[in-house]
């Protein structure tokens, strides 16, 4: 007899690295609950800004674990959130 859970997926951010002075390189690891990822949520801010921002410039693969964020500000500080959905 085993236990199947469901759940809203869990994530974990691995690395976040500038990689260009507008570019961002993201790895995760994602636990998935045996139900796949089908979206995913990239938020961003600016150290000097409140509000945070939905990345939409590219849509993430749902069977991605590493992203690099394109088109930032150069030389500016960011605060990352990664979440995923599922079914």
């Amino acid at each position: 007899m085993y236990t199947v859970v469901y759940d809203k997926p869990e994530v974990s951010l691995d690395l976040v690295k500038a990689v260009d002075s507008d570019k961002i390189y993201l790895n995760w690891t994602i636990v998935r609950w045996n139900s796949p990822v089908t979206d995913y949520y990239l938020s961003y801010r600016a150290n000097s800004e409140e509000a945070w921002e939905y990345f939409t410039l590219e849509k993430i693969s749902p069977e991605a674990d590493a992203f690099v964020m394109r088109n930032l500000t150069a030389n500016t500080p960011y605060f990352i959130k990664l979440s995923a959905e599922n079914k």
